[in-house]
């Protein structure tokens, strides 16, 4: 074998979307109201994937389009935060430079920094009566409603001039609609415009049917939109080179290459290999751990100073008894786990040490705290046949009807009682998960704000509890466990930046 590059190829499922009449994209009439060595590893064999491709300017055939989900265009590359930003740009009179198709009414995997998006498509009310709508998102947004299929006589009906956090929707009343009056079974357009500068960005929209049920975010059955087209490959680059062999740290320096139609980064990561491994054939289970904002960058130290690196490091005691190889991937400066090609990364990474190192396939465990917490359900949502379970901690919530369909596999959610949307967020996606039959192991620890991991990262019961899990396992407890303060130092408060 020779070194070099190896790549995966990707193919991503395509999304097409057109401009639907000849008013520009948002016109609209207001509506009243981290001893380490240096090494990097083998490569890796060819997978495949769904992706997107950029978006045409033409009319769209309603006889293509079909139920199920929602057209999002993303335009990049274009600062600041606000929506009157997005609509005063150049580039928003051109073509998407790229666009998906979303699954509910909620837009979690985004294209990174300053961009902008306009997601549309149809809504179908499932019965006569008054409805009212709501928006959550970071930064601003628009949401505009039709009075028909046409879209020239949309309206705003909600928005926000600043952001919300996720599944936050009633910060500021301009987030809620008056009541709409909509026929069942109509198909009625709708268009949101959203903006994002910088920092988290989240998007979603619900309502409350005629008999006060909430559906929030709205679910895919209830929306259409045309189906997917044409592939387009999104490579992952590796170097060939000396796989490390001995226990303790290990150091991959952009050991990563991931391109794809609009993004383009390498990213760092640290290798641990458990006591015993190089004199053992027996395969080990892998520990995937997602770091917090603040910590990317290229150097590891970020990954080196928390998390259960940082605990590995300083507990000789947990480092000798540590069963797992660990997997600690650093995503480059701005970048986040739920922008555009993270999850597709880190799990053809996973994918990648798998094959490289005696791993146990079926015991693959995934945690990640705060913004980690938040990529662990990204990333459990891109590829959950990887994982045998899963730990976010202090996550917010991610696509919970999405969620409830995918993740089949032990979750364990664990958050601060005074942590305002995450505690919010991760009491809802215990919701969705138990009532879809998955396994779910909940810890809230009252009083507590944002830093709870500290609770779980140095002690030893927490990573046993993956080790009693397989995948493929059926699934035999749910357990909601409240807990109290340890005497481990006391977590900090929640702020959006730490997010």
């Amino acid at each position: 074998m020779t070194a070099g590059n190896w790549t995966i190829l990707a193919i991503l499922a395509a999304g097409a979307s057109a401009l639907l009449s000849d008013s520009p994209p948002g016109a609209s009439q207001p509506a009243s109201s981290q001893s380490a060595s240096t090494a990097s590893t083998q490569p890796a064999s060819v997978q495949t994937r769904p992706a997107s491709q950029p978006t045409s300017q033409s009319t769209w055939n309603m006889s293509d389009v079909v139920p199920g989900g929602l057209l999002a265009g993303f335009y990049v590359n274009i600062p600041m935060d606000s929506v009157d930003d997005l609509k005063k740009s150049p580039a928003f009179r051109l073509p998407a430079d790229e666009t998906v198709r979303l699954e509910n009414f909620t837009l979690t995997d985004n294209p990174g920094i300053d961009y902008g998006t306009l997601v549309r498509g149809y809504i179908i009310p499932p019965a006569d009566g008054r409805y009212v709508f709501f928006i959550s998102s970071d930064d601003a947004s628009e949401l505009l409603l039709g009075d028909g299929e046409d879209p020239k006589g949309k309206k705003i009906i909600a928005s926000l001039d600043t952001w919300s956090g996720p599944g936050e929707w009633n910060k500021y009343p301009s987030q809620t609609s008056k009541p709409v009056s909509l026929a069942a079974n109509r198909r009625y357009y709708v268009e949101v415009l959203h903006k994002q500068g910088r920092g988290p960005s989240h998007l979603a929209v619900g309502w409350q049917l005629p008999d006060g049920t909430l559906e929030r975010p709205i679910p895919g059955k209830r929306l259409a939109a045309p189906l997917p087209i044409a592939p387009i490959a999104t490579s992952i680059t590796f170097p060939a080179t000396r796989p490390a062999a001995e226990h303790g740290m290990h150091k991959y320096f952009r050991a990563v290459d991931a391109k794809g139609p609009k993004f383009s980064f390498t990213m760092s990561y640290l290798l641990f290999l458990p006591k015993g491994y190089e004199a053992s054939p027996k395969p080990v289970p892998m520990l995937v751990y997602l770091h917090g904002n603040t910590h990317q960058g290229e150097n590891l130290d970020g990954i080196l100073n928390e998390g259960p690196a940082h605990r590995l490091a300083e507990n000789r005691e947990l480092r000798e008894w540590f069963p797992f190889l660990a997997l600690f991937p650093q995503l480059p400066p701005e970048r986040r786990f739920e922008t555009r090609g993270s999850a597709i990364a880190i799990a053809e990474l996973i994918r990648h040490v798998a094959r490289t190192y005696r791993v146990d396939s079926d015991r693959i465990y995934l945690t990640g705290l705060s913004m980690g917490g938040q990529g662990t359900w990204h990333l459990a949502m891109e590829s959950p046949e990887l994982f045998a379970a899963i730990a976010p901690i202090s996550a917010p919530a991610v696509n919970p009807e999405l969620a409830a369909e995918r993740l089949k596999m032990p979750v364990w959610i664990i958050c601060g009682g005074s942590d305002d949307w995450y505690t919010k967020g991760s009491r809802q996606m215990r919701d969705a998960l138990i009532s879809a039959g998955t396994t779910v192991k909940f810890t809230e620890h009252p009083g507590e704000g944002h830093g709870v991991w500290d609770h779980c990262y140095p002690d030893r019961k927490f990573y046993e509890w993956f080790l009693e899990n397989r995948r493929g396992q059926p699934a035999s407890r749910i357990a909601t466990q409240p807990a109290s303060r340890s005497a481990s130092q006391p977590a900090s408060a929640a702020t959006r930046q730490s997010q």
